[in-house]
């Protein structure tokens, strides 16, 4: 069910156009950072269970250990090694997924739709998550524009639609 009202909201965002996603953006200011929110799947771990650093280092989506795993903004992160495990307590910041895990597309259109960690991009050392391989590949051909559409857009987004 959760992924079929992601999909109507993803195909509701890519009918409107960045025209009228731009007119409904609100500017940003230092106290609308990125607000705490962890879309936690089905499963209940942050990532769906995904080792977050490993998309930096190794460059792949990989699964994580609960052997591995540690608690972060009231949710449980699962990692494939210790090391990894550790990069992460250092500095949670360098790993999270932006816009709370939820499709990075969708959001520079000024809506929700679920995040698949597989389907995932690390841009200027941030990681985003898309909806499924097609999202990505739209995502990927302006992601830059879409990062500076989404991060106006996600504060009101939150507050609108998740709080």
């Amino acid at each position: 069910m959760k992924k079929l009202i992601g999909f109507v909201m993803l195909l509701a965002a890519m009918l409107l156009t960045p025209a009228m996603a731009a007119e409904t953006a609100q500017p940003s200011s230092a106290a609308e950072s990125q607000p705490s929110l962890w879309y936690n799947y089905d499963s209940g771990i942050a990532a769906d269970g995904y080792d977050v650093v490993a998309y930096f280092s190794d460059n792949a989506a990989t699964r994580g250990q609960e052997e591995f795993s540690t608690d972060y903004d009231a949710q449980t992160w699962h990692f494939s090694t210790a090391a990894n495990r550790d990069a992460f307590v250092a500095n949670p910041q360098k790993y999270i997924p932006q816009y709370g895990g939820y499709c990075a597309y969708a959001a520079s259109l000024n809506a929700l739709a679920f995040g698949d960690p597989k389907e995932w991009t690390v841009l200027d050392d941030k990681l985003y998550f898309n909806y499924n391989t097609p999202t990505r590949a739209r995502w990927e051909t302006s992601a830059r524009r879409r990062v500076v559409d989404a991060d106006k857009l996600w504060p009101k987004l939150v507050e609108k639609n998740i709080k």
